[in-house]
């Protein structure tokens, strides 16, 4: 049999037309061919570069070279030399060397020249370097070139993860008024609402540093940029509130006696500020589906399940089959309570909540007014008391629910009167989250 040969195969064109792109690199950085001249920088650095590589990749740049009277000297006063060096070096050979002290004039200029590409490879830095020193300056940015890209929606997707580092970090107080303030309006977070107040007095006081002496009002500050009533005061534990904030200048008297009144009232309703408070992001984990052919009665016996997590959480609240007829109302009461020697104590306890539950809806969040830490490994007795019309019940209950982040385990309770088991009843789920930053 004849024997066969091979040859090595040649480059490929890729191969090929990264030689040539890193070869007029080449002729770039030693200014040989060159063609048009750039005027970098407020000192108005001369760097010279080829029109038809710039055409190339920018149609902005493409009429800017072209026509009856090309442009052969282009001024870019906000960049300095060494970043528009890697925008070069982006145009030519596909190379950054991007970090948090160039990426902003490299966008800039990408946005003004129409760099599509670059700007991706912007965005692409950005969404991959989120961290707490520097998710502040992402999220400006987000806002200014990338409003519709999703990237501002992963900077509070990161910060609900991590809301009392992220607050901690010195750029929060660089940020404009209103993205402050949409930061402080956001809901899910994983920390105290401690922090959200102590972040706000160092954005005032940034603010502040350039006023005159007489001129340096927090209280006004915090009005004039709708910052004080987006505060959730009722929500801050009343050691704090007692130590740091009832003795500054802050509030009105009025104010700390209204506040004060809500941590203690819960029928109380504050009308300046906010008392509902924040949640990190909540997870459900249900131990059944929904079956509406068959009714589950309430009101005269409570229904009780026990529960076990296999880590330490934050138990925020349960879920509650609603009417089996559609619209209806419903008074509720929910306990919790967790071993104590041989016996139980209560831990937490949600009295007379009011629920109207509407036509084709099933399920109902009943949350608790505060969470509680759970622990791992412990049993703990939910116990639910629901006075109106009939519900729906469940179907294919589950005794061991994970949804990748948590697991709970269900246990029959002792102190089920209602008929609710593992098999069977009321409580289709449970609500928790992370605990809170420490």
């Amino acid at each position: 049999m004849e024997k066969l040969s091979f040859t090595q195969p040649s480059r490929t064109m890729a191969d090929k037309a990264l030689a040539n792109a890193k070869s007029i690199w080449n002729f770039q950085q030693k200014d040989q061919f060159c063609d048009v001249e750039f005027k970098i920088g407020k000192f108005k650095k001369s760097m010279r570069a080829h029109r038809n590589v710039l055409a190339c990749s920018s149609d902005v740049f493409f009429r800017m070279f072209t026509g009856s009277l090309p442009e052969t000297t282009v001024s870019i006063p906000n960049i300095d030399p060494c970043a528009f060096t890697e925008v070069l070096r982006y145009l030519y050979i596909d190379e950054c060397k991007m970090d948090f002290r160039n990426v902003e004039q490299i966008l800039d200029c990408a946005e003004k020249y129409n760099l599509k590409r670059l700007k991706k490879h912007c965005y692409t830095f950005l969404a991959c370097n989120m961290v707490p020193d520097t998710i502040w300056q992402i999220f400006y940015l987000a806002d200014i070139y990338f409003l519709h890209s999703g990237l501002r929606t992963k900077c509070f997707d990161f910060y609900e993860s991590n809301s009392k580092k992220c607050l901690e970090s010195s750029f929060i107080s660089n940020l404009p008024e209103g993205l402050f303030r949409d930061i402080i309006e956001h809901t899910p977070v994983s920390c105290k609402e401690e922090s959200i107040y102590e972040a706000c007095l160092r954005w005032v006081a940034k603010k502040l540093s350039s006023e005159r002496p007489r001129d340096r009002d927090m209280r006004k500050q915090l009005i004039r940029s709708e910052i004080l009533y987006k505060i959730r005061f009722s929500c801050i534990t009343n050691d704090y509130f007692g130590h740091n904030i009832s003795k500054r200048k802050i509030l009105s008297k009025d104010e700390i006696a209204s506040i004060q009144r809500s941590m203690y009232d819960d029928g109380y309703s504050d009308e300046l500020f906010i008392s509902d408070i924040r949640r990190p992001k909540l997870h459900k984990l249900m131990r059944c589906g929904v079956r509406k052919d068959k009714s589950w009665k309430v009101g005269e016996w409570k229904d009780a399940i026990d529960i076990c997590f296999r880590e330490v959480l934050l138990l925020h609240g349960i879920v509650v089959f609603g009417t089996i007829s559609g619209e209806s109302n419903y008074k509720i009461d929910v306990s919790l309570m967790e071993p104590c020697g041989d016996e139980q104590r209560t831990i937490s306890v949600l009295q007379g909540k009011e629920l109207e539950t509407k036509q084709r809806t099933a399920l109902y969040d009943v949350l608790l007014k505060q969470p509680v830490e759970i622990k791992r490994n412990t049993k703990y007795t939910i116990e639910l008391l629901m006075i109106g019309a009939c519900t729906v019940s469940g179907c294919d209950y589950e005794t061991e629910v994970s949804d990748g982040t948590f697991k709970v385990t269900f246990a029959n309770s002792p102190d089920s009167y209602n008929g609710t088991n593992i098999k069977t009843g009321q409580i289709p789920g449970v609500i928790v989250s992370n605990v809170y930053d420490s």
